[in-house]
């Protein structure tokens, strides 16, 4: 992992209980036996950001993907006037920065706390290492990961459609 790039946030342990019930308790619990939750948790790193601190900035070239453990993280993007957009505020349970995991090209958005937030972040080392030593865990990880981008790609095509005046949004 790029260390370097999560000096400025507090490193805790991702696998102490506190970290390993929200985990249990939230979308994860309802994909993974709680072996499964320990065994990604131990693959990953875990940090504590402040309100307001940045997570990555848009065109960042740090490939991991992050789960919100605890608090929330709001999601910039700056548009083509140089205007900063708020598109959305993900909460505990939510997962951001996998396509720059799975295709690593840049960041195409800036992540930041809103609030202190506990995140696991898993990079590509850590994704290589679960496949490698658990590869049913890491299918089911990357399905998981992969339904999330499919729903949001969804909802951005009918969002789009809806947006050009198109009364009747086809969706794929």
């Amino acid at each position: 992992m790029s260390e370097g790039h999560f000096n400025r946030f507090e490193k805790i342990e991702a696998t102490e209980p506190s970290v390993l019930n929200e985990l249990e308790d939230g979308p994860w619990g309802r994909i993974f036996e709680f072996e499964e939750i320990l065994v990604l948790a131990k693959h990953m790193s875990a940090y504590r950001l402040k309100k307001g601190h940045t997570l990555f900035k848009q065109g960042d070239r740090v490939p991991f993907v992050c789960f919100v453990v605890k608090g929330a993280v709001s999601v910039y993007k700056e548009d083509a006037l140089g205007e900063i957009k708020k598109l959305i505020e993900l909460r505990s349970g939510k997962t951001l920065g996998e396509m720059s995991l799975i295709d690593g090209e840049p960041r195409s958005a800036t992540c930041e706390a809103t609030m202190d937030t506990d995140v696991l972040i898993l990079d590509q080392e850590g994704l290589e290492k679960l496949e490698a030593r658990y590869p049913h865990v890491a299918l089911a990880l990357m399905t998981s990961l992969a339904k999330d981008i499919s729903r949001r790609l969804r909802k951005t095509t009918g969002t789009l459609l809806n947006a050009s005046g198109d009364a009747d949004p086809i969706m794929f």
